[in-house]
C-alpha cells in the first residue's frame, strides 16, 4: 500500500528529528514552508515589475537631460558667435556716421538677441537651482557672472548625465545577478517536489518498495 509507505517514511523522519512530535506537524510544517515559497515568488515578480518602470523613467530623465545640454551647448556657441561675429564688424565699419549708425543700429539689435538669450538662460538655470534649493548666489544683471551660472547649470547637466549612466549600468548587472539566483532557486525547489512531502531530511532512511 502506497500511503502505508509514506506513513513509514513520515515515521522515520520523525524519528531522526526533535523539531516535529507528530506527522501533523510535519505536515504543517511543509504547508507553511510551501505558502512562504510562494509569497518569494510574488515579490520576486513584484520587483522586477518595479525595475522596469524604473528602468522607462530613468531613461526618459536621461533624454530630457541630454537635450536640455545639447541645447544650452547650441545656444552658449550661438551667443559666442554672435558675438565675435559683430566684434569683427565693429572694426570695418566705415567712417561714415550714416554707415557708422547704421551698423551700430545693427549691432545693438544683435547685441539684444544676444541679451536675451543669456538672460533666458541664466533664469532657467536659477530655476533650476532654486527647485533644489542650490542657489549659492544672489540674483544678478552682471552678464559675465549671469555666463558663469550658466556654465555651471551646464556642467551640472554633464555630471547628472554621467551619473545616470553609471547607476543604469549598476543596475543592469544587478538585475542579471538576481535573475540567475533566481533560476537556480527554481531547479531546486523541482529538484524537491519531484519527492513525496519533499525532500527527506539528512540522515533519515530511504522508503524502500514493498515486495510482492
Amino acid at each position: 500500500d502506497k500511503n502505508l509507505v509514506y506513513e513509514k517514511y513520515l515515521t522515520s523522519v520523525l524519528e531522526e528529528s526533535d523539531d516535529f512530535q507528530e506527522i501533523g506537524d510535519l505536515l504543517k510544517r511543509h504547508e507553511t514552508l510551501k505558502a512562504h515559497h510562494r509569497d518569494l515568488q510574488e515579490r520576486a515578480e513584484e520587483v522586477v515589475m518595479l525595475n522596469d518602470e524604473y528602468r522607462s523613467k530613468l531613461q526618459a530623465y536621461m533624454k530630457e537631460g541630454q537635450d536640455t545640454k545639447l541645447k544650452g551647448h547650441n545656444d552658449i556657441a550661438q551667443c559666442q558667435k554672435l558675438w565675435e561675429h559683430e566684434q569683427l564688424k565693429s572694426l570695418v565699419a566705415g567712417s561714415s556716421r550714416e554707415g557708422f549708425l547704421d551698423e551700430s543700429a545693427k549691432r545693438v539689435l544683435e547685441f539684444g538677441k544676444c541679451q536675451m538669450v543669456i538672460t533666458n538662460l541664466y533664469e532657467r538655470s536659477r530655476s533650476n537651482a532654486l527647485a533644489k534649493g542650490k542657489v549659492k548666489t544672489a540674483h544678478t544683471l552682471d552678464q559675465a557672472e549671469q555666463l558663469k551660472s550658466i556654465r555651471e547649470f551646464v556642467s551640472d547637466l554633464s555630471w547628472i548625465v554621467g551619473t545616470v549612466n553609471t547607476s543604469m549600468h549598476s543596475n543592469t548587472s544587478m538585475h542579471s545577478k538576481s535573475s540567475g539566483e533566481k533560476n537556480a532557486e527554481k531547479k531546486g525547489t523541482a529538484g524537491a517536489a519531484a519527492t513525496p512531502g519533499g525532500a527527506p531530511t539528512p540522515g533519515a532512511p530511504t522508503p524502500q518498495a514493498p515486495s510482492a
